[in-house]
């Protein structure tokens, strides 16, 4: 499984951390059934992280066993719908990272590494990551 697709859950009851684990494949259908039936399964769920970034369906399945107001969901990439997500408190965070950037200093890296230049003490960042919550949410046209 690719990490960036996962659909993870919580729960209050559950001794481990992950109560679920769903390859979503950012389809809306996949995250939906799957968030649907941990709701069903587990009245004490209480946060959802996906790795990916169309949070359509979890939030569906949130708003349809009425648990917005109780459960934390956090996705990646602050597209024009996870911003209106957020805007309006259906998800509760949002981590940004700068697609170009991050793909720049892969390569560059990568580049290193072919040249025979990459040091072993060397540490590559490949990028800061933003974290948006409603507070904080910047104008559409600062970040889309």
């Amino acid at each position: 499984m690719r990490p960036e697709r996962l659909l993870l859950a919580w729960s209050a009851n559950s001794r481990v951390p992950g109560v679920g684990v769903e390859q979503a494949l950012d389809r809306e259908e996949i995250c939906y059934r799957f968030t649907k039936a941990l709701l069903e399964q587990d009245s004490s769920l209480n946060a959802v992280y996906h790795f990916g970034a169309d949070m359509n369906g979890i939030v569906h399945a949130i708003q349809e066993a009425d648990r917005t107001d109780e459960i934390v969901v956090i996705g990646h990439e602050l597209t024009d719908s996870s911003r209106q997500l957020l805007a309006r408190g259906a998800i509760t965070a949002i981590l940004n990272q700068d697609a170009s950037s991050f793909a720049e200093r892969a390569l560059a890296t990568f580049s290193d590494l072919l040249r025979g230049d990459l040091p072993a003490h060397r540490v590559y960042q490949l990028g800061p990551i933003e974290i948006f919550l409603r507070e904080n949410l910047p104008p559409p046209e600062d970040h889309i």
